[in-house]
């Protein structure tokens, strides 16, 4: 059996070696393109995906999760059809990034992960022992939607058996176009409901009014708050 020489010239005048470059220089165009096609047709926007491209493969990866995949296949993908890998690309990011990221209830255990991300994206500051006495109370009220492992948004409430006090929202801002303080808000009021609570008060710096009037809150004109 002779062995194959990978120098030597194919048809057309090209070493395999030029052959295999080309189809890898083509395909890893072809993957980006289609990549940015469906990020925007998608509306996608997630910090933590990335596209890599080496010599004969892609990757994408999101958080801990890596999908890998060779040129080859996808050069089967074109040859089925025009949109093929485009639609299996579709599919692949629809499962990395659900639509609806899951909601849990806060617990103590949270306290290092939420104070890190409330530091980040909120003014909100409360003592461990502080956090621990107002959720012994409050934690079926008081929510955290995770993307994977990262916390991209909470709610704070508490109540008083007759009314259910919202003190704060926070949510990162690269996940506010796709409804997470909606949906937190909802899931909080929802919880308070279940438990016989029907009137809601919430706290917001000024700045904060036109998510709350969208939502359909009213400002009450004759409250004032103090603080000491």
């Amino acid at each position: 059996m002779s062995k194959r020489n990978y120098g030597e010239r194919a048809r057309g005048g090209a070493s395999w070696a030029d052959a295999m470059w080309r189809l890898s220089a083509g395909s890893k165009n072809y993957v980006q393109g289609i990549f940015r096609r469906v990020i925007y047709k998608k509306n996608i926007v997630c910090p933590d995906l990335s596209l890599e491209l080496s010599s004969r493969s892609f990757k994408i990866k999101r958080g801990k999760t890596v999908f890998k995949m060779r040129y080859s296949e996808v050069e089967r993908f074109r040859q089925e059809g025009a949109f093929k890998f485009q639609d299996f690309l579709e599919n692949l990011l629809e499962n990395l990034i659900p639509e609806e990221l899951p909601i849990y209830t806060m617990s103590f255990d949270d306290y290092d992960a939420v104070y890190t991300f409330w530091k980040k994206h909120s003014n909100i500051n409360i003592k461990k022992e502080s956090f621990r006495e107002f959720l012994y109370e409050n934690s079926e009220y008081s929510l955290i939607c995770r993307d994977q492992d990262k916390i991209v948004g909470t709610i704070l409430c508490g109540q008083d058996s007759l009314t259910g006090y919202i003190h704060n929202l926070t949510v990162d801002d690269n996940y506010k176009d796709k409804g997470v303080e909606k949906r937190l808000v909802e899931a909080c009021l929802g919880n308070l409901r279940e438990n016989g609570i029907r009137d809601y008060m919430v706290f917001v710096n000024s700045d904060e009014n036109s998510f709350w009037e969208y939502c359909g809150w009213q400002k009450k004109e004759n409250i004032v708050v103090y603080s000491k």
